[in-house]
């Protein structure tokens, strides 16, 4: 069966195509975050999520639109966080998940393309999530929400408050936009790009001050840093990048 990433037209804009790589992640029936599909077996999220929460009490839904339309639920078989994952300052905060089985690629359910080359900053991503819609609020999405956001250098974040001084690293970025933001619950959730047609996921949300404050922008870790060990953590599985998204699987 031929295997093509997440692509996009003038008629299907990217924002439609967001469930397709996005899939929401619980703990014993709590929801903890999101992450995005990144090949037959593996999601990729931020190690944050997944807090205390044992690996046999964790589930992977796919192909959810709305939050109680469960789509399909998936067991784990594995979760790694990454060697370097630092909680006080959410240094490294990438995660993987495999599941039990694979997923079923089809026009509704597809992986992310991962990117093969820096985030060029100013350029506008997509962000996905259930989280709440505002700051405080303790209520998730009904709906897989989306927000176009301009992505902002390390550098240049890092001058935008104290608090970032002294927390942002050259592996994280930011990204905001007028009276849009990632927040409460949308962590490890996919920023994506898109690339010759196609969804190419350059960021994972980890965190931020606020939500919506235009000083405080939200903080995303930068995925084209973790390629490479994401390659190697997954022992040499198939993942999709822009050299290969469209192959045979």
């Amino acid at each position: 069966m031929e295997i093509t990433c997440v692509s996009t037209s003038e008629k299907d804009t990217a924002k439609s195509k967001q469930s397709q790589i996005y899939v929401s992640i619980t703990g014993s029936g709590q929801f903890l975050g999101g992450g995005s599909i990144i090949s037959r077996q593996w999601v990729l999220t931020s190690a944050k999520i997944f807090g205390s929460c044992s690996q046999a009490a964790l589930r992977v839904n796919a192909g959810m639109r709305g939050y109680y339309w469960k789509g399909r639920s998936h067991q784990v078989r594995q979760i790694i966080k990454h060697p370097y994952y630092n909680k006080p300052t959410l240094g490294d905060d990438v995660g993987l998940i495999k599941i039990a089985g694979v997923f079923e690629f089809s026009d509704h359910l597809a992986p992310v393309c991962l990117p093969t080359k820096p985030l060029c900053p100013g350029l506008s991503g997509i962000a996905t999530g259930w989280g709440t819609t505002s700051a405080g609020s303790p209520v998730i999405s009904n709906w897989l929400q989306q927000v176009t956001l301009k992505t902002i250098s390390a550098l240049r974040c890092r001058y935008m408050n104290h608090l970032y001084m002294s927390l942002i690293n050259r592996k994280m970025f930011c990204a905001g936009g007028y009276r849009g933001d990632t927040c409460t619950r949308d962590g490890g959730g996919p920023l994506v790009l898109i690339e010759k047609g196609h969804a190419v996921q350059y960021g994972i949300t980890s965190w931020g001050r606020t939500c919506g404050h235009s000083k405080y922008p939200g903080v995303y870790v930068d995925v084209a840093d973790y390629v490479p060990w994401i390659r190697m953590a997954i022992q040499g599985g198939p993942i999709y990048t822009l050299d290969n998204c469209e192959t045979s699987a």
